[in-house]
């Protein structure tokens, strides 16, 4: 699954149980998380 994807699922899932911000916020931790797990691991081989 793309991380925009998985974000976009997440978000849906957030709108549902909590306010937009939470949402956004949600979506920005979510998108960092995908940043340094590329960062770390930039060819996508890690079995994480």
């Amino acid at each position: 699954m793309s991380i925009a994807a998985l974000a976009l699922h997440l978000m849906s899932n957030e709108i549902l149980s909590g306010t937009l911000e939470q949402t956004f916020e949600c979506a920005a931790q979510l998108v960092n998380q995908a940043l340094e797990a590329r960062l770390e691991d930039p060819d996508g081989v890690s079995p994480r």
